[in-house]
């Protein structure tokens, strides 16, 4: 079906980028989305989904963009597979993807990523912070992103929340109009970021092939799992660019056509799995070798073509980590189960496409594997007059 895919797209005419943000509507998020569309203004068509939150902050938020002439809205709206404030599954999805909603969803984030968590535990572990172990949720405590009391969010068994890989299909009635998509998580800030610079590092680092397919921009922040997608690591090396094994699900950059195939042929087949988890940690293993395949059978690009990428040269983005939750040791490994049942259910899937070694072998700048990683040293000038303002 990819090829099918491919081919309808030459006869569409698309728009250049589509910034995206899933959100919980509050006012921390609020403030984050305000100050980004400001950064970005005029360059990002805005698709704005909330999962929970307030429906007033919702409201707000969808009133105050939409009258700015200044931003591009797409769309702000509730998710369709919004948690209510009963919390069940919102009632409005489609029957093709359709399921029970007599199961009660209770949790005011989306679950943490698996490096996420990952990084949260490394965090712990360095600040020695004392987690108790009790059996009342209510004691294990985080502080509120909007109004600094302690309330309880913990992941327990009885909480369920809606992947990110999920609210992808929120998308499918946008993505055929446009070129490029741009997804961040909600505490992801883009302060200093040049959104032109990004485009043209993107699309010239590798000239005269085609860009990459899925990329992603470094991270200001040094407190990072992997220490690749950190700016600092790539401090003084001269990279405009990077090959690289692994691009995560915090802010990655996707050719449109290709991410609309990867969710409607492949994310469906996980779907139902990843609802019923309440995680999914598959997703960001599976597309750079998705995209492999991608440019091999539908693009029919050479064995040298880079499908995906770090953004080295761009401008980094800085990441707020709001979403730093205390959990229950207890629930942490019930958690950490259910990820890697959802790994293990990619691996069934597509057992040539998901990376089960995250560490050392994606990583571009390891002594030893980093050197199957190409990384290029400039933007070619040619390639930036001819593509300059394409994405606006």
């Amino acid at each position: 079906m990819g090829k099918n895919d491919y081919e309808r797209s030459k006869t569409q005419k698309r728009k250049g980028l589509l910034c995206v943000v899933f959100a919980r509507a509050s006012m921390q998020t609020s403030m984050t989305i305000y100050s980004n569309m400001i950064q970005v203004q005029g360059y990002c068509n805005w698709a704005i989904i909330f999962y929970d939150g307030l429906k007033s902050y919702e409201d707000e938020i969808c009133r105050k963009v939409k009258n700015d002439p200044k931003n591009k809205i797409a769309t702000c709206k509730r998710s369709a597979y919004a948690l209510t404030t009963s919390g069940t599954i919102h009632d409005n999805v489609g029957n093709e993807d359709s399921h029970t909603t007599s199961n009660h969803f209770d949790i005011d984030h989306p679950p943490l990523n698996e490096t996420e968590l990952q990084q949260l535990l490394v965090e712990e572990t360095s600040k020695e912070i004392f987690v108790e172990d009790v059996d009342d949720e209510k004691n294990t405590l985080y502080i509120d992103d909007d109004d600094n009391k302690v309330k309880d969010l913990v992941l327990n068994r009885g909480r369920k929340a809606i992947p990110k890989s999920v609210l992808y299909s929120d998308l499918l009635p946008y993505l055929y109009e446009y070129k490029r998509i741009f997804l961040m998580d909600e505490d992801i800030s883009l302060v200093g970021f040049d959104a032109e610079k990004t485009m043209n590092t993107w699309s010239c680092s590798f000239y005269p092939l085609p860009p990459p397919l899925v990329v992603q921009p470094l991270i200001a922040e040094s407190k990072q799992f992997f220490n690749f997608v950190g700016s600092k690591a790539w401090a003084g090396k001269g990279v405009s660019a990077s090959a690289t094994g692994l691009v995560e699900q915090q802010v990655p950059m996707f050719d449109a056509v290709f991410f609309e195939w990867f969710v409607r042929r492949c994310l469906s087949m996980t779907k139902q799995d990843a609802i019923k988890a309440g995680v999914d940690w598959g997703g960001d293993r599976t597309w750079c070798n998705a995209a492999k395949m991608y440019a091999r059978e539908v693009l029919n690009l050479p064995s040298k073509y880079v499908y995906c990428a770090l953004l080295v040269g761009g401008t980094p983005v800085h990441h707020l980590n709001t979403k730093a939750i205390a959990t229950k040791r207890t629930n942490r490994k019930e958690f950490l189960k259910k990820g890697f049942q959802m790994v293990d259910i990619y691996v069934k899937l597509f057992p040539t496409w998901t990376i089960l070694d995250i560490t050392r072998s994606v990583n571009p700048l390891d002594r030893f594997h980093g050197r199957k990683f190409p990384k290029m040293k400039g933007i070619n000038s040619t390639c930036v007059a001819q593509r300059n303002f394409e994405y606006q």
